[in-house]
């Protein structure tokens, strides 16, 4: 998954302003199947912000370990900014996903 510097870059890029990051180490863990969904999710949450993830071949990369082991969070990061984009304009755009 892109790193969170990644993220706020395309997020800049996009006229998303006021950043702010938060995060947390919620020491949790999902199980294979709730993992792949949930990796998915992040990946599609993601595109608004113009952030872009071949989810099919990251899931080639890292797929047998998840699916032996599920998935442990190291952290949570939550990012909030305002856009100005037309579509949105002048809306508060939340993004959660984790590391």
């Amino acid at each position: 998954m892109p790193s969170t510097k990644e993220i706020i870059g395309a997020m800049e890029k996009n006229e998303i302003s006021q950043l702010k990051v938060l995060s947390y180490d919620p020491k949790e863990s999902l199980l294979p199947k709730d993992a792949e969904r949930e990796l998915r999710l992040s990946v599609e949450w993601m595109k608004p912000f113009g952030a872009k993830v071949d989810f099919d071949n990251f899931w080639k990369e890292t797929g047998e370990v998840i699916k032996k082991q599920g998935r442990i969070f190291p952290q949570i990061t939550l990012l909030l900014g305002i856009t100005t984009q037309k579509y949105y304009k002048n809306r508060y755009l939340k993004l959660l996903f984790a590391q």
